[in-house]
């Protein structure tokens, strides 16, 4: 079972890494591993199914993900709960928190894989990737936001 934290300090409103983090179709356009996103079914205002196809590694994946949008200005969260057949859960949340520096995001996850096989492969690396995604999402905000 893996359970990682990771926060940043960014330039940006919590409304607008808010909306980044929603933009799943864009995601294949920054996120290196992930080869396709696609809104599957809208829910409801605030929640969504989407399919993500991710290569990682050697690993090939395509899996699917309820996301529940949580909108209390200033601040914003996103659940995510991820279903595959690999994974016993993949459940992970990024918050958005205002402050005047712009605001403090904080991505976390909580994974367990089925085979422990799986687990250890990616265990090694994981730790990286959480930081990774984090600035990706920087660097994605710094181009569509321009920093003033």
């Amino acid at each position: 079972m893996l359970n990682l934290e990771y926060k940043k300090q960014v330039p940006f409103s919590a409304k607008q890494m808010f909306d980044l983090v929603m933009d799943i179709e864009h995601y294949s356009e920054f996120l290196p591993w992930c080869e396709k996103a696609e809104i599957m079914q809208r829910v409801s205002d605030n929640e969504l199914v989407a399919d993500l196809e991710i290569k990682f590694k050697s690993l090939k994946a395509k899996y699917t993900s309820t996301i529940s949008a949580i909108s209390n200005p200033p601040n914003y969260s996103i659940d995510i709960k991820s279903s595959h057949m690999f994974f016993n859960y993949f459940i992970s949340r990024w918050d958005f928190i205002e402050n005047d520096k712009g605001s403090l995001v904080i991505f976390k996850f909580n994974l367990k894989m089925k085979l422990s096989f799986f687990e250890r492969f990616l265990v090694s690396s994981l730790d990286t990737v959480g930081n990774e995604i984090v600035e990706l999402f920087t660097q994605r905000a710094k181009k569509l936001y321009k920093i003033k």
